[in-house]
């Protein structure tokens, strides 16, 4: 819409201009419509759409599969990237590591038996008991089926001498109650051999199962729980915490009904520690990150704790401290705290899906671009809402692949740096063909302006133009899309769509480069203009020099700031390499006896072709001069 308002007032006034000055009534209207058509680059929709498809087909060649076109443009602008702690930066894979109760205190290690050994007979049973009780795991072809916290705690359980299935058989679960947002905890239900009532497993958040409880197993003893019981219980919940473990209280009691009422008059069992690895990537991605100018927030439902000590091992903050802010503080913000808070924090604990949800449109609001990722069905709202949602392909949900827009197949962590390449990558050479086509067609309007402004003959016949449109609008432009990443795509800060695929910047730096164009063909005309005069000849040097200066501006166009001409410039396209050979050999055609004729060009000699040469190569060494170059990989200023 810009361009076509732009270019019906430009060739307004060339029409103008030229009436004013005398030229034909018919002629100018032929060049004013030619120049209105060759201004607007009429390919530009399909070379956008090729553009990020070929954009789509580079990011699935690194396992990364973008559902939506605007998903390639959106990984440009993103300056936020919100991830979900399990799953996303560790590996989902829970194992017990540390057991503590009233009397014992035992570090589990995988691989020695002997701990494990010592496990089973210094922990009361109903300890082992209730985590398998407490846990909605199947056991489908010798594998364990269920979430990786509750296949953990089975797996720990059978370790420790628990005949899993034998023991789900005699005790059948009756009545569940499901862990939720309003209640941290599970609570289960079970048949109770040879003794009458129901056993209660519970298992959850430790505060929240501890302020239920009023009794504690102490060895084969059943003591009231004491203030300072409850302080030490809590001691050791923030000690296994600072170590990042994900930590649960395991409680119990015996009822006479199956039916819950409200769970209290609990006895405390103990606590039970799982470690869930970072994936080794995550030490390299989060500094990749920071210096591509993205923040990365971790959302997680672990304690505030466990989250701190996530957000350290992670590096979110270099050295300093790692800023935590937990579900009950972020209850309590207005809007206006809020969107002060995710400016500065690092890491939301005991976060709930809606919570989730809350804290992407809070950055949105802020004016932040947010990519999410996930792999639950509880990430699904916050995916859909964000610019760009990232769903593990691999281990994730089938919702939270329908709701994402990209998908890491191989559930890399580094493909998400690879995507967000690609991303700026697509966008980059989305831009720079905007700009070749606008810097080129400019050129066009200002060659024909400043000859008939001057009193001079219009220097391109409107079959001139429309053919200079037809052989620099398309294949370069669609070629540039091919272009590499540049060594410095994710040493640049994200795009701001807010100022457009073309900002005020750009726009000048295309304005300068089609000035310099347009004067090397306009040098080129005069030269014509006063050796021959008025005519063909004069003509066929506009229309010779212009089309070859506008096909080397696309080997210009590849990069902002590498120039060509550097030993650590671009690397090779052979794409537009093609597309410059071919589209040269078809201008070239046009001086070929029978087909001249029609474009009204003449013979050429070998000073009209120096002077060709001269106006076609000289504005592309001067725009590349021009260029304002950053210091390249080996250069000083690289760090």
């Amino acid at each position: 819409t810009q361009l076509a308002a732009l270019s019906s007032g430009v060739c307004a006034l060339v029409f103008a201009v030229g009436v004013v000055r005398g030229q034909p009534l018919t002629a100018m209207m032929n060049t004013a419509i030619s120049l209105a058509v060759a201004a607007v680059p009429e390919g530009l929709p399909a070379i956008s759409n090729s553009l990020l498809a070929i954009g789509i087909r580079r990011m699935r060649e690194k396992n990364v599969l973008a559902r939506h076109l605007d998903a390639i443009e959106n990984l440009g602008a993103i300056d936020v990237l919100c991830v979900d702690k399990t799953g996303t930066l560790t590996e989902n894979r829970m194992r017990v590591v540390e057991v503590r109760t009233a009397t014992e205190r035992i570090a589990l290690e995988a691989d020695d038996d002997r701990l494990w050994e010592q496990a089973a007979v210094a922990i009361d049973d109903r300890f082992w008991k209730t985590m398998v009780l407490c846990s909605e795991v199947q056991q489908e072809e010798g594998e364990w089926s269920g979430s990786a916290t509750e296949v953990a705690l089975v797996e720990a359980a059978a370790r420790a001498g628990v005949r899993v299935e034998a023991l789900q058989k005699s005790m059948p679960r009756k009545k569940i109650r499901a862990r939720s947002e309003a209640r941290p905890y599970m609570v289960t239900a079970h048949s109770y051999p040879r003794k009458k009532g129901y056993f209660q497993a519970v298992k959850g958040r430790p505060r929240q199962v501890l302020n239920r409880c009023t009794h504690i197993r102490k060895g084969k003893r059943r003591l009231r729980l004491t203030d300072s019981m409850r302080e030490q219980i809590l001691q050791d919940n923030r000690d296994l915490m600072d170590n990042s473990y994900r930590v649960l209280g395991v409680a119990w009691r015996h009822k006479e009904e199956a039916s819950f009422g409200k769970t209290e008059d609990l006895e405390w069992l103990g606590l039970v520690a799982m470690s869930d690895p970072l994936r080794p990537e995550v030490a390299d991605l989060i500094p990749q990150l920071q210096q591509a100018g993205i923040r990365t927030i971790i959302l997680t439902g672990d304690q505030v704790g466990t989250a701190r000590a996530i957000g350290r091992q992670a590096g979110l903050n270099g050295d300093s401290e790692v800023k935590v802010l937990g579900a009950d503080e972020l209850e309590q913000l207005s809007e206006g705290a809020l969107l002060e808070e995710v400016k500065h924090t690092h890491v939301f604990a005991r976060v709930s899906p809606a919570m989730k949800l809350k804290l992407v449109l809070a950055l949105q609001k802020s004016g932040h671009r947010v990519a999410m990722t996930g792999d639950g069905v509880n990430d699904g709202p916050a995916l859909r809402v964000a610019d760009v949602g990232i769903a593990m392909g691999a281990t994730g949900s089938d919702v939270a692949r329908g709701m994402s827009d990209v998908v890491l197949t191989d559930d890399r962590l580094q493909s998400i740096i690879d995507a967000m390449s690609h991303g700026r990558t697509s966008f980059a050479n989305l831009q720079k063909s905007i700009e070749y086509l606008l810097s080129t067609n400019f050129s066009e309007i200002q060659v024909t302006l400043a000859a008939i402004a001057a009193g001079l003959p219009t220097p391109l016949s409107p079959i001139q133009l429309l053919w200079i449109n037809l052989m620099t609008d398309v294949f370069p432009a669609l070629a540039i899309g091919f272009e590499a990443p540049e060594w410095d795509v994710l040493r640049q800060p994200p795009e701001e769509f807010k100022q457009g695929v073309i900002n005020k910047r750009r726009l000048k730096d295309l304005l300068q480069q089609s000035l310099v164009i347009s004067g090397g063909t306009t040098a080129s005309y005069l030269y014509g203009l006063s050796r021959y005069g008025v005519g063909k000849q004069a003509n066929t040097q506009a229309f010779m020099t212009l089309t070859l200066a506008q096909l080397l501006q696309s080997l210009s166009s590849r990069s902002r700031s590498s120039s060509i001409f550097r030993p650590k410039g671009p690397p090779p396209n052979p794409w537009l390499r093609a597309a410059v050979v071919g589209s040269l050999c078809l201008q070239l055609g046009t001086g070929l006896p029978g087909i001249r004729r029609i474009f009204g060009v003449t013979p050429l000699g070998p000073i009209d072709m120096a002077f060709i040469a001269a106006g076609s190569i000289i504005p592309l060494l001067v725009n590349e001069a021009l260029k304002k170059t950053d210091s390249e990989p080996g250069d000083p200023g690289d760090d």
